[in-house]
């Protein structure tokens, strides 16, 4: 149960402590000194298993010291700092300490007092920090209080204020300060994986996307264009201990057995290492789903090629899961990110890292928003039903440019069936769709 309130006895804390929150964090500000506007920052980062002892011993040092600290709410807002919930930079920030002392000699015994009680094995890794010891102690320079400044594009985005000058505080990069030297220097993680990739013998690999659980990539071998996933061990960690890479793996054996029933990327190889893993598979030439309106490429069709396309979509994806099911096999998560049109018209599932086998009780925890029932508590769904209501959503999706997300919490199925049929009447008013009643939400 998450209860830090009792767990961390806060309520005792009351003379030492204003306490306050949000809805991401529980603050704890000093009573005892005014909080800096900028300095260096201590994030400690956790998987969700080893979170209330870790922050139970940081806890400890930070009260002593009498310094404000920061962490998650709830138990939701604590697993996005892991799963992938948040955005880059804030990824794996699981406490926040604020030192009033910004001496360099109070960092570095900070620093050498909380490595004395840490002992986490795995953990997350924040990227844009500074590391002490490979352990999961990080350190950043950077604003402890929030102000804003406008951009070229009049956008307000997160500021620094320094010397009675106001700059942008670039939470992607180590430049706004220099190194204290008792921490590691910081290699450049897009060049390290680049130089890995050579090494394996891709040429000419480049990176296309990066998130916080690892990176993809082109490449080629022996002049064969090839797409390459990259997953850390250390991210993504479930409370079965299980990692991104772990998932990787998990994609590469349930693609493997997709080749041999319809049609999908080739899976070449997995390749195992210490810290990583890389799944390479074939490069499928074409565009992702989610593209389908962004591109324009629905837009330029005639009204007969759109049903045309739409129908070819349905019925190819249709039989596909079918087959997949048949052979015990749940895609788990048909959106529009996870299908590629190829050049040659073809339509392909990808990216099988939640797919599961029906008799498998331990799924991998993921879906994409929108394209779940509203029926699922949590969403670990072991049946078909998740695949059979996901491509429902497609369908919506692809004949509405809508994705069935609503701003507002619904719990009641009726109230979610009545206002997507609202919105597909109001953008195809010329179909008449059944009352609600007649609808069967799976």
């Amino acid at each position: 149960m998450y209860d830090p309130v009792n767990k961390l006895h806060l309520n005792d804390l009351s003379d030492l402590y204003s306490v306050s929150h949000d809805d991401n964090w529980i603050y704890l500000e000093s009573k005892a000194h005014l909080l800096p506007e900028y300095g260096w920052k201590i994030h400690i980062s956790s998987t969700p298993n080893d979170f209330f002892k870790t922050l139970e011993r940081v806890s400890l040092i930070a009260e002593r010291k009498r310094d404000t600290f920061k962490f998650p709410v709830n138990y939701h807002a604590m697993l996005a700092l892991t799963t992938g919930g948040t955005k880059m930079e804030s990824q794996g920030k699981m406490i926040t300490i604020y030192p009033a002392d910004q001496s360099f000699n109070n960092l570095k015994n900070y620093a050498e007092e909380l490595n004395h009680v840490l002992d986490n094995e795995k953990f997350p890794m924040i990227r844009w920090d500074y590391q002490f010891k490979n352990k999961n102690i990080f350190f950043r320079f950077g604003g402890f209080k929030t102000i804003y400044k406008s951009n070229s594009l009049g956008y307000l985005v997160p500021a620094i204020k320094e010397h009675d000058q106001i700059k942008f505080d670039d939470r992607k990069s180590l430049s706004q300060s220099n190194r204290l030297e008792f921490l590691s220097d910081k290699e450049d993680e897009n060049v390290r994986l680049i130089t890995k990739l050579k090494s394996l013998g891709f040429t000419k690999p480049k990176r296309i996307v990066a998130t916080s659980k690892g990176n993809s990539f082109v490449a080629y071998l022996n002049n064969k264009k090839l797409f390459i996933k990259q997953s850390y061990s250390n991210e993504l960690v479930d409370h079965l201990n299980r990692s991104a890479a772990d998932r990787l793996k998990n994609e590469y054996i349930y693609l493997k057995k997709a080749n041999q029933l319809i049609d999908s990327a080739q899976a070449i190889s997995l390749i195992k290492e210490k810290n990583e893993s890389f799944l390479v598979e074939e490069f499928l030439e074409g565009y992702p789903l989610m593209d389908y309106f962004r591109k324009g490429k629905y837009y330029h069709q005639s009204k007969s090629k759109r049903n045309e396309f739409i129908s070819k979509l349905v019925h190819k994806l249709f039989i596909d899961i079918k087959v997949l099911h048949e052979n015990g096999i749940i895609f788990r998560d048909i959106s529009p990110g996870n299908v590629v049109i190829t050049n040659n018209g073809n339509v392909i599932l990808t990216d099988y890292e939640l797919a599961n086998g029906i008799s498998n009780l331990k799924p991998y925890v993921g879906a994409t928003p929108g394209f779940f029932s509203i029926r699922e508590k949590g969403n670990k769904r072991l049946s078909t039903a998740r695949d059979t209501y996901g491509l429902g959503a497609l369908i919506f999706y692809v004949t509405t440019s809508v994705k069935s997300i609503f701003t507002e919490e619904i719990n009641d199925t009726k109230m979610a069936i009545n206002k997507l049929r609202k919105i597909a009447y109001s953008i195809n008013s010329n179909l008449n769709f059944p009352h609600a009643e007649s609808f069967v939400l799976l």
